[in-house]
């Protein structure tokens, strides 16, 4: 076999199991919502106190002074926006298959799951959507395949299987 073959199977990404192009469109839909919940944000009159605080509310915030109010529109702008960034950075790394891009999905995932939950007991509106895109994100994570992909929960001599196996099946691909 010829260093160019060699090089050109080294270089062929490994295959991406359906979970992980789930996620994926999980998370470019959640990029939406978060988009929506920005632009919702950015358009409420920080002047008007009564809108102001019905805006907060519904994300479980209660401030009735002026300067806290606006501080705190602002802090959930600020939020999102890095939720959004972060949802992009996801993505592209879970396509790419790379183990921090699962590391940081599943971080992100079980925040804001846990963000929601402490906004819901507090008096905040379920979204219920967004909570299901996250739950649903969560289990399509943690499914045997797409952890397999980025080497979750596997031990060194699992990795090196899943790499030899993944190299045969390069191999009989070449050869039929």
């Amino acid at each position: 076999m010829s260093d160019v073959d060699e090089q050109s199977r080294r270089r062929r990404p490994r295959r991406r199991p359906f979970g992980v192009l789930v996620i994926c469109g999980l998370l470019a839909f959640q990029a939406v919502l978060l988009v929506v919940l920005i632009i919702g944000l950015l358009e409420v009159d920080m002047t008007n106190m009564v809108e102001t605080d019905l805006a907060l509310r519904a994300y479980g915030v209660k401030l009735s002074l002026a300067t806290d109010a606006s501080l705190a529109v602002r802090t959930l702008i600020v939020i999102f926006a890095t939720l959004f960034v972060l949802t992009f950075v996801e993505a592209v790394l879970l396509l790419l298959l790379k183990r921090i891009g699962w590391i940081i999905t599943m971080l992100v995932v079980g925040v804001a799951l846990f963000a929601q939950l402490v906004a819901i007991w507090f008096g905040a509106e379920a979204d219920s959507i967004s909570l299901l895109l996250y739950a649903m994100t969560a289990l399509y994570l943690n499914q045997s395949d797409v952890r397999g992909a980025f080497g979750i929960g596997m031990s060194r001599i699992d990795r090196v299987i899943a790499r030899s196996a993944d190299a045969v099946d390069g191999a009989m691909g070449d050869a039929a």
